[in-house]
């Protein structure tokens, strides 16, 4: 699992990352062949989810080849907009075919202010 802070975004932007899922304990890359992933972004302190996504409505996807274990998140800029400047929460998670759910993701994503309106 990632704990820390993810590089900074503005919000008046897409927010596009990627990610590669390797296993900690023998550095293998993960299979993400008929894995559910999700995500939810919330301001600090835990104030509610602001943003989520998952595979399903198309805020995640899987880059290139399922076993290469790399995948993408992106939310608008429009999205985006409805986040103030400040720090916030961000958590994801992956569901694996045999039903096992991990925790891939914890950590901090800092907004800063776009200033310009898309």
């Amino acid at each position: 699992m990632y704990t820390g802070t993810l590089q900074q975004t503005s919000n008046a932007e897409d927010w596009i990352e990627t990610f590669q899922c390797v296993d900690d304990e023998n550095n293998a890359v993960l299979d993400l062949t008929g894995v559910t992933i999700s995500v939810a972004v919330e301001r600090l302190p835990n104030s509610g989810v602001l943003l989520s996504g998952s595979l399903d409505d198309g805020h995640v996807f899987v880059m290139g080849l399922a076993t290469e274990g790399v995948f993408r998140v992106r939310f608008t800029d429009n999205e985006m907009s409805a986040l103030a400047a400040g720090e916030y929460l961000i958590g994801m998670v992956i569901t694996f075919v045999d039903g096992i759910t991990e925790q891939i993701i914890i950590g901090q994503l800092p907004i800063i202010d776009g200033v310009v309106t898309p």
